[in-house]
């Protein structure tokens, strides 16, 4: 088959997988709801869409950086342009099937730079454990800054009133979990970055 031929090919079938995300994300919607989304379209403030846009993208542009500079920590140089795209690829295909679009990026990429599927699928792991252990950060400094929130959250789910010394003592147990937690994914991610070096 011509190699230009094949590559329109290419395009068609991936803008059509992207079309036939996009449907099934879709497809649900009742008249109602449709009927909500026209008005809320007609009454939106359009130019907000070109900070939103930029933004979005940025994120997604980091992000993708981010699991560029994961592989070649591997040894394995990929372009910025496939990584982005295949970043977005992802997003797209999570849109119709929650979580196949993590698997469907690193299959893009390995086709485009010849890298190892398991190696990409690894580094997703590894994003994972990273995100994980920021977000325990955050929830750890978020207590520390307001020590009663974990007595409210606990009121709001539970609805249960508790005294200042069980409320304490919840709140040492929670910080001792946190840290727990945080050291755990410390450890997994230098033992997979040891790993993979070796």
């Amino acid at each position: 088959m011509n190699k230009r031929l094949r590559t329109i090919l290419q395009y068609i079938i991936f803008l059509g997988l992207g079309i036939l995300f996009a449907w099934l994300s879709l497809k649900n919607l009742d008249d109602e709801k449709l009927a909500k989304i026209k008005t809320a379209f007609a009454n939106a403030r359009h130019w907000l869409v070109i900070p939103v846009f930029i933004i979005l993208f940025l994120s997604h542009y980091v992000r993708a950086m981010r699991w560029r500079l994961l592989i070649g920590s591997l040894g394995y140089p990929s372009s910025k342009m496939n990584a982005f795209f295949a970043v977005m690829i992802g997003y797209l295909v999570n849109q119709g099937v929650p979580r196949l679009g993590e698997v469907v990026k690193c299959t893009v990429l390995s086709r485009y730079e010849k890298i190892p599927v398991d190696k990409l699928i690894g580094t997703i792991i590894l994003e994972r454990i990273i995100d994980a252990l920021t977000l325990l950060i955050i929830f750890g400094i978020t207590l520390a800054i307001q020590p009663d929130l974990y007595s409210r959250i606990m009121d709001t789910f539970f609805n249960s009133k508790q005294t200042d010394s069980s409320s304490s003592a919840s709140y040492s147990w929670i910080m001792l979990v946190v840290l727990g937690l945080g050291i755990l994914a410390l450890l997994i991610w230098m033992y997979i970055r040891k790993k993979n070096s070796g």
